[in-house]
């Protein structure tokens, strides 16, 4: 699986979602999007989106040759002509590509972008708190109409008020674990990536027709960052058959799934790990459901 974080953080927030997969047998990709933590770039901000899906391919395709699995264009003829090999052994694995919020946006960029054979064998796409439907304030809608303008006059303009840390999630001690971490940016954010994303928000929904890879999103009621509709709207529109297509509401959580309180956080990666090693019949038996977890 490949995971790409959210805007403003870094993938040191998912290392407990990590070590469980792992303990199943799951080999984890994370790493720091171009502008966040660890990796060098304007701070939470990037030159264009098609960056940050370059990025993406280059840690997708290195994580699919280290386990013996084709890249590019090859067909799943040419894979299994290919016998075993890699760290994993057989090559009829499943690839999971993961994401959170704007990272959860560049994953569905990135499906899309994919030859269809990188989903065989039970493989499929996991958001959560996918940033398909923003919630808009007066700020966002004027950027909406001047966007290809303000970005360009002032790409790094920090003038997008981000949602208070205390609205991200119940969990007072990662609030204050967020307000302290050297490697989050936590104010507003920047006028060009917020561009970006609009831009490949648009890109990705005018694409759902096209769209047949197993999915599964998962989204707080109560997220005051990104909207639960944003979910329930992919899942219901993309042509994935039923059976392999899950949307998941979180009744009270906010926006950090994994960083929410105990018994949310664990019941989201209950969803996300049942779906990635049972498929999405072990999550529910319909397409939509709404969940409480105590």
């Amino acid at each position: 699986m490949v995971f790409n974080h959210g805007l403003g953080d870094h993938s040191g927030h998912y290392t407990e979602f990590f070590e469980r997969l792992a303990a199943s047998g799951c080999a984890v990709y994370a790493y720091d999007l171009q502008g966040h933590g660890r990796s060098d770039g304007a701070r939470a901000n990037c030159r264009a989106w098609g960056e940050l899906v370059d990025d993406c391919r280059l840690i997708l395709d290195r994580a699919r040759v280290a386990h013996g699995l084709p890249v590019g264009e090859e067909d799943e003829a040419e894979e299994k002509g290919r016998g075993t090999g890699g760290l994993g052994g057989a090559v009829r694995m499943p690839c999971f590509l993961a994401g959170h919020s704007m990272g959860a946006l560049l994953s569905a960029t990135m499906a899309l972008s994919t030859p269809r054979h990188y989903w065989a064998h039970g493989g499929g796409v996991c958001l959560t708190s996918p940033a398909f439907h923003i919630q808009m304030n007066p700020i966002l809608h004027v950027q909406k109409f001047f966007g290809p303008l303000i970005s360009a006059l002032l790409p790094e303009a920090a003038i997008v008020n981000a949602v208070r840390l205390e609205d991200m999630t119940h969990d007072a001690a990662a609030v204050a674990s967020m307000r302290s971490d050297p490697l989050n940016w936590i104010g507003p954010s920047k006028v060009r990536i917020i561009w970006e994303i609009s831009k490949a928000t648009d890109w990705v929904l005018d694409r759902l027709g096209g769209w047949d890879i197993p999915v599964i999103a998962v989204h707080g009621t109560d997220d005051l960052c990104t909207m639960p509709t944003g979910s329930t709207h992919f899942v219901e529109h993309v042509a994935t058959a039923p059976s392999a297509k899950r949307s998941v509401l979180v009744e009270g959580a906010f926006h950090a799934l994994y960083e929410e309180i105990g018994p949310i956080r664990q019941g989201v990666q209950n969803v996300l790990h049942d779906f990635i090693t049972a498929g999405p019949a072990a999550v529910h038996k319909d397409t939509h459901s709404t969940v409480r977890f105590h």
